[in-house]
């Protein structure tokens, strides 16, 4: 794992690396939201579609790093408490995933502008949408994009997966004890 966060920081500290972040991570999340907001558009009329639906719910647009703050405040307040996992594993992928599109732009695939649009539009929507989405499940939607990060060896591959594992055997106990919905 700290291959992995070594390799982060040498890309970081490249020559130009903004313009690498802007290009690879920047342009295609908005590229994927602008899609969406557009597609929401022509077939209902609103923009926002998915959120006046959502706002049924009490989930509204929210900027997801205050989303971080408050999901940071949970950890805190759950310290001694099996929920502590959940906010774990909400904190965890908020910072995981964007490194993981970072790799998966590294790859010279004709799929991979698609896996990036993917991967940042389930990453960023759970997000923002309010703190009582159930990130675990559109999280756990991009497990299999993993096997398309070619940058990655076999073994950080497994390494990753076995992260989700973890989380998930945990959130799974948490789902049968009826304390995650």
């Amino acid at each position: 794992m700290a291959d992995f966060l070594v390799e982060i920081l040498k890309q970081w500290y490249c020559k130009n690396s903004y313009k690498n972040v802007l290009l690879y991570l920047l342009i295609p999340g908005i590229i994927g939201l602008i899609s969406l907001y557009l597609y929401d558009w022509f077939v209902t009329g609103h923009w926002n579609a998915m959120y006046l639906v959502q706002n049924k719910y009490g989930h509204l647009l929210y900027s997801p790093f205050k989303h971080l703050e408050i999901h940071y405040k949970l950890l805190i307040s759950h310290q001694n408490s099996s929920e502590i996992w959940i906010d774990i594993h909400n904190i965890f992928f908020f910072f995981t995933l964007p490194i993981l599109v970072y790799f998966l732009a590294k790859n010279k695939n004709r799929i991979t502008p698609l896996l990036i649009l993917y991967t940042l539009i389930m990453w960023y929507i759970p997000f923002s949408i309010g703190i009582n989405v159930s990130l675990y499940r559109s999280i756990a939607l991009l497990a299999p994009v993993l096997a398309f990060i070619d940058p990655l060896k076999n073994l950080q591959k497994l390494l990753i997966l076995i992260a989700f594992g973890i989380f998930y055997y945990f959130l799974g106990i948490l789902f049968v004890l009826s304390i995650l919905h």
